[in-house]
């Protein structure tokens, strides 16, 4: 079946065709990166929700602050639950905002997003399992 080049485009089929000769590929779903959103929203964001997910993981205790007063608290296999979740939104950033940016790595964008996925899967499952067990 043909499809219309924007059909193609937008719906993401054909995506690791690019011929750079005459095609200018397709448009980014982000927009123009520029070098600013690259490393901040690609790099920086993820750093620092990597930092807080090995923090959580570490310490195996958390308290957060309730939005109508008093605080409720994780420990033990929730934590680390909460902080691979973390981790997992921070390499789904990275891979979104880095990897879509340069053509080099775009190729390698559906794997990455597919292990953060997992990540974030596994680290929900072990969280519910852990409050409701």
């Amino acid at each position: 079946m043909i499809y219309p080049r924007e059909v193609v485009y937008l719906c993401g089929m054909n995506r690791g065709y690019r011929n750079t000769s005459h095609d200018p590929g397709p448009p980014s779903i982000l927009g123009e990166c520029s070098p600013w959103k690259k490393w901040f929203s690609g790099v920086v964001s993820p750093l620092a929700l990597v930092a807080w997910g090995v923090r959580c993981c570490m310490a195996e205790e958390l308290t957060w602050r309730r939005r109508y007063g008093g605080y409720i608290t994780f420990t033990g296999a929730e934590t680390v639950a909460i902080g691979t979740i973390w981790m997992g939104v921070a390499l789904l950033l990275h891979v979104e905002y880095f990897w879509n940016a340069s053509p080099r790595l775009t190729y390698f964008e559906q794997v990455g997003k597919l292990i953060a996925y997992l990540i974030i899967a596994g680290g929900a499952a072990s969280l519910l399992i852990g409050l409701f067990a």
